[in-house]
């Protein structure tokens, strides 16, 4: 079910950020007629895109998932809700000869190939989508139909996105049917399986179980939980708080007894620490965090204020089960590439179609 809940993650992360697309129905031109006679400006919902066998894949698919794209950047890494042309016009950072832009467009096309070539491979292993797969997708449509007051209004937000009730339907099967055949070629003795050792080594290199005492030295909050800045007397207090438990960790009191003090009751809500990797706390933090063994302790002022005492513990196999869908996604992530890099001459991708569609022309609102 991994790209059903992506697909539908795009559909719900863009209900503040709907595309707008024109709607006005243009002459549809075929594969590879674009090009020729230059009049196809717009990319629709049903061209296809690429294809492989008897899979075929639809611009809205693809218009969705440089839409997915597109979004995560701005919102999820950015932090920004409006979009700014300089981002995709930057050299790309991994220095090739590409625009920011084109390097995640090539991202997204890379994955949609591999995606349609594992759906073909489905196919001709006899994969075919059961009664309660059909049940399953039904359920999933109908309940973020449920979150628009009319019919008109679900179909014009799916039209932002180029879909169909029709064609959103009939991707998602194609999901379930991705999700399948890449279960087939991951499974044990097939050409793409991944070990156990695997994954396990990726959470002992990537993760690190810690506790820490946290002193707000920035802001308290007023009786009804509003944040009012601290002043000068009550940060210098703060900070004598501070530098009192280090000199007492400097002495020799334990480091539990200390994690009581922490003003973000971490010792109540993780009395045995909490597991993190990168891109779960701030930069700094993590920095921080990986040069100590177990055992160990440093400081670390935050970016935005606070003081924190780092305490590294042996990592918890507790909560690697809280991690396993992660790693098992991030881990896979090498296999896809390596299924694109292995099967994409066996994939034809309509260029001139894809043309009509950049990620920096993707409108958002």
């Amino acid at each position: 079910m991994k790209r059903i809940i992506a697909l539908f993650l795009v559909i719900v992360s863009v209900f503040s950020f709907a595309a707008c697309t024109d709607t006005e129905e243009t002459e549809k031109a075929k594969p590879g007629e674009a090009a020729a006679n230059n009049t196809k400006t717009e990319m629709l919902g049903d061209d296809i895109v690429m294809e492989c066998g008897e899979t075929k894949l639809p611009g809205a698919a693809y218009y969705a998932q440089l839409f997915s794209t597109k979004m995560d950047i701005l919102t999820a890494y950015l932090g920004l809700t409006e979009d700014d042309p300089k981002i995709w016009s930057q050299d790309s950072p991994e220095g090739r000869a590409e625009t920011f832009g084109e390097s995640m467009t090539r991202t997204v096309i890379e994955d949609m190939v591999q995606f349609v070539w594992v759906v073909e491979y489905a196919r001709k292993n006899g994969v075919t989508l059961q009664y309660e797969d059909k049940v399953k997708i039904d359920e999933a449509y109908n309940t973020y139909r449920a979150e628009f007051e009319t019919e008109e209004e679900f179909l014009s937000y799916l039209g932002s996105l180029k879909f169909t009730e029709e064609s959103i339907r009939k991707y998602l099967e194609l999901t379930l049917m991705y999700d399948k055949g890449f279960d087939l070629l991951v499974a044990e003795g097939a050409d793409y399986y991944v070990a156990d050792e695997v994954f396990d080594k990726y959470y002992t290199d990537n993760f690190y179980t810690v506790k820490h005492i946290f002193i707000n030295d920035v802001y308290k909050e007023d009786e009804e939980g509003n944040p009012i800045e601290l002043t000068e007397e009550e940060k210098a207090e703060k900070k004598e708080k501070f530098d009192n438990i280090c000199a007492d960790l400097g002495d020799g009191v334990d480091f539990e007894t200390l994690y009581l003090l922490s003003e973000d009751e971490m010792s109540v809500k993780y009395p045995d620490g909490f597991t993190l990797t990168d891109g779960l706390a701030e930069a700094g933090y993590m920095d921080a965090l990986k040069k100590l063994k177990p055992g160990e302790y440093t400081t670390f002022n935050g970016v935005n204020g606070g003081m924190y005492v780092i305490f590294r513990e042996e990592l918890s196999e507790a909560d690697r089960e809280n991690y396993d869908e992660f790693i098992t996604s991030v881990v896979y992530e090498d296999t896809q590439y390596d299924i694109y890099v292995d099967h994409k001459p066996e994939v034809t991708i309509h260029e001139d179609i894809i043309a009509l569609c950049k990620i920096e022309d993707i409108p958002v609102v």
